[in-house]
């Protein structure tokens, strides 16, 4: 079953914190206990989610794998949380890392001090890269992966890596094609 697909090769690695599998219509496939989605009739969604996709979040992500250009200016968002694009191998695959807000404006503190004492232009530092280094702070990303029929997304958290979640969705995604889903 597509259950199977979300709590063993998925949340049952340790590396997947919550997942779900949606056709490519909308339709929850399976999905782990706390990642609801708000297409779920009430008596299937869980009281105590702590993730929904809204139906204009699932347009736009899959709009994304057409084309990347909205999410790559604004972001994407589920649950109304912003996750800033930071790859796309592939024209079916895209990583995301989680937008820490509150970091972010306590380094804006500290670049403020260091600016008084004149150490780094912060006019520069808007401009450049080191901003998007400071927004990114942290491991908590998500992967999404396209095959024919479906979208897979993953939600990671601190303890694991890109790499290692990479590894699963991608492994799981190339299953699913070779058996023509």
């Amino acid at each position: 079953s597509w259950q199977t697909y979300v709590d063993t090769n998925m949340i049952g690695t340790g590396q997947i914190t919550d997942a779900v599998i949606m056709g490519l219509d909308g339709s929850v496939w399976a999905t782990s206990p706390k990642f609801a989605v708000r297409f779920l009739p009430a008596s299937r969604a869980c009281a105590d989610a702590a993730w929904l996709v809204t139906p204009d979040e699932f347009k736009n992500i899959v709009a994304a794998f057409d084309d990347c250009s909205k999410i790559q200016a604004n972001g994407l968002f589920i649950n109304k949380t912003k996750y800033i694009s930071v790859g796309r191998p592939t024209d079916r695959t895209i990583y995301g890392k989680l937008v820490r807000f509150s970091y972010f404006f306590y380094s804006l503190f500290l670049l403020w001090h260091v600016q008084c004492l004149r150490v780094i232009d912060l006019k520069a530092f808007f401009s450049g890269p080191l901003l998007t280094r400071f927004l990114l702070a942290g491991q908590q990303g998500l992967h999404l992966r396209q095959v024919q029929a479906a979208v897979l997304i993953a939600l990671y958290g601190e303890k694991s890596t890109p790499g290692r979640v990479n590894t699963i969705v991608e492994g799981l995604a190339d299953y699913l094609v070779s058996v023509n889903y």
